[in-house]
């Protein structure tokens, strides 16, 4: 049963991929706005490979019995991302990148297990902060600037 998750999980990443391709991925020196997507994507894609393998390989060596079955946990965490990822989606043009980014990690952290506050929301401004710094800054990449102008 995992490897069904696994396999869907790989074509999240091709479409996702595909959609970039979309978008337009310019160069090195002048990426467009489906770079960063692009490569994500085939990172992605790449790493769900590897466990879906596994487990045809283990599926192939099985001569029968009971395959994993899928907690309700797991689907819920699954499920829990899977929103979180969506309204990031839906608020990001409205908020703005920095807040909206802020937010999400702070609801995965949360719901990844952190429980002190203090670490949530350093490592969530961080993050955000780095990223801001490596994508805009440095690689002059424009971000959604959202209704407070930052």
């Amino acid at each position: 049963m995992e490897w069904t998750l696994n396999l869907a999980l790989l074509l999240i990443g091709v479409v996702f991929a595909i959609e970039a391709l979309g978008l337009g991925l310019g160069t090195i020196h002048r990426p467009g706005p489906g770079f960063l997507p692009f490569y994500v994507a085939i990172a992605f894609g790449l790493v769900t490979c590897f466990p879906l393998l596994r487990n045809i390989l283990a599926v192939k060596g099985k001569k029968g019995g009971d395959g994993e079955k899928l907690s309700v946990g797991s689907i819920l965490n699954l499920t829990t991302v899977v929103v979180a990822l969506f309204g990031y989606v839906l608020i990001l043009a409205r908020a703005g990148y920095l807040i909206s980014t802020f937010l999400l990690l702070i609801f995965l952290f949360r719901a990844g297990g952190f429980r002190k506050w203090s670490l949530i929301l350093t490592i969530a401004f961080v993050t955000v902060s780095a990223s801001y710094l490596v994508f805009s800054t440095w690689l002059n990449i424009r971000f959604p600037k959202g209704f407070l102008g930052i």
